[in-house]
């Protein structure tokens, strides 16, 4: 695993450099007590001001292993589907996470949090974007929400760390390899993501989808955005789906990952069809996408 930071020196110090690698150190060392093995090889730090605004932090992931093992998508109809939650706090997270993922990230900062934060951070948006799009929502971030009896900050929730699975993963393919067809992060794309790895014609049906948490619901309120797009940008809840040929197998995937305290259960199945498509029936309506 490898970095490659861009940054603005005049704005992002030296300190800050610091930090990032100190937790990339600490999150290695963290996936080892999991039995996943990161091995750091390193990185570049470039100064690139008239390029980057703030900062800019990418990674490289590098692995070798035997081609037989690839989990290619291979989904197929008689495939049931477990999805994993984005939100909750797992037995190797430090805190309550809010499931935001990464995906959709820009829109919910902007559609969430109140206009005074174009003035306060002027760094933290394009200056280019039209200013009737920019910071538009009603939020501070120390507003605070409640969740599971606790109050929890907007700020936090929005800005929670992409959740990673690995550890889960690293159980679940040591356990049941042979039953997965293809594994989809909702990440681009979100729920209709699974439509740019299907190699058959087959109607993908989300009917039991993972409880939507708070963090969607504020979203959904702000902005405005109607429930059949969020399910295109957000993930609602439900970020990692493993396709599964047996319905032993994702049973016991389930449990594997609500060991970790990673809700997962089964979010629906693939039926063949004329014309791929998936379908998402929530409580907020039955939503058809191709």
């Amino acid at each position: 695993l490898s970095s490659t930071i861009g940054r603005n020196k005049n704005l992002i110090d030296g300190d800050v450099i610091k930090t990032i690698i100190q937790y990339t150190q600490k999150f290695a060392d963290q996936m080892s007590d999991h039995g996943v093995s990161l091995h750091l090889a390193g990185g570049e730090t470039a100064d690139v001001g008239d390029i980057v605004r703030t900062i800019d932090v990418g990674f490289t992931a590098f692995a070798r292993m035997k081609k037989e093992d690839v989990i290619d998508s291979n989904i197929s109809p008689g495939d049931y589907i477990v999805g994993m939650a984005s939100y909750g706090q797992s037995i190797y997270e430090t805190g309550y996470n809010g499931g935001m993922g990464s995906n959709g990230l820009t829109s919910a900062r902007h559609d969430v949090f109140h206009h005074e934060y174009a003035a306060k951070y002027p760094d933290s948006y394009d200056h280019l974007t039209p200013k009737d799009l920019v910071y538009v929502g009603s939020k501070k971030l120390t507003d605070v929400t409640k969740v599971d009896g606790d109050w929890l900050h907007v700020g936090k929730m929005v800005l929670s760390p992409t959740r990673t699975f690995l550890p889960i993963l690293k159980q679940v393919v040591d356990n049941h390899r042979s039953s997965i067809n293809a594994m989809i992060h909702c990440t681009g794309g979100a729920h209709t993501k699974v439509l740019k790895f299907l190699k058959q014609d087959v109607c993908i049906i989300k009917d039991n989808l993972l409880e939507t948490p708070p963090l969607f619901r504020i979203i959904h309120n702000e902005s405005g955005i109607p429930h059949k797009e969020m399910y295109q940008v957000f993930n609602m809840g439900t970020r990692l789906e493993i396709y599964c040929k047996d319905k032993i197998a994702a049973e016991e995937i389930v449990a594997i990952s609500r060991s970790f305290n990673v809700d997962a259960q089964i979010i629906g199945r693939v039926e063949a069809a004329d014309k791929s498509s998936v379908e998402v029936k929530s409580e907020f309506g039955e939503f058809t996408y191709s």
